[in-house]
């Protein structure tokens, strides 16, 4: 703050600042100050990209979500896609997008592309074991019915068994009506 008040056209000053901004206007003002002062800046220029990409795609994110919550399914995912496509690294698209996937396959692969871009996802990790150990509860279950006995396949003779021919099979006891 004081190299601000000494000096301001201090562009690593104004980049400080804008490291430490609360807000993404206050950040954006920051940077844009910097660029004021050296227009070629990278440093500003790929920090004020990000943070404008990161506040488009914020805004589509939450149009996905509202479609889908209306159930526009359609709709959410072609926004999802765009979110994607300017933002690949936006970790709330891709857990949406994993909300949104009909198999655990797909899911699980939303879950694998945010721990390529940050690993440290505890959130990605513990919704990626978690569909895993689902995975492998389906596949132990399929398995164990194969392993069962089949049932004998019904003849024609017994799709012809009626209820008169099981009254004459089976004797079912009469039941009076309780009186009051």
């Amino acid at each position: 703050m004081q190299a601000v008040v000494h000096d301001n056209r201090s562009e690593m000053a104004w980049l400080w600042r804008a490291s430490i901004a609360e807000t993404s206007e206050e950040k954006a003002a920051h940077l844009q100050r910097v660029l004021e002062i050296n227009p070629n800046n990278e440093t500003a220029l790929a920090s004020l990209k990000f943070a404008k990409d990161r506040s488009s795609a914020q805004a589509i994110l939450s149009k996905a979500n509202a479609a889908a919550l209306a159930g526009d399914f359609d709709s959410a995912e072609s926004l999802l896609e765009e979110v994607l496509r300017k933002s690949p690294k936006f970790e709330p698209a891709w857990i949406l997008k994993s909300h949104l996937s009909r198999s655990f396959k797909q899911k699980a692969e939303c879950f694998e592309k945010i721990l390529e871009f940050n690993p440290e996802s505890d959130t990605a990790r513990l919704n990626l074991d978690f569909l895993r150990s689902m995975v492998e509860t389906i596949e132990t279950v399929e398995q164990e019915e194969q392993n069962l006995p089949q049932m004998p396949k019904e003849t024609s003779q017994d799709a012809n068994f009626n209820e008169e021919q099981a009254e004459e099979h089976y004797s079912f006891p009469e039941v009076e009506p309780e009186s009051e």
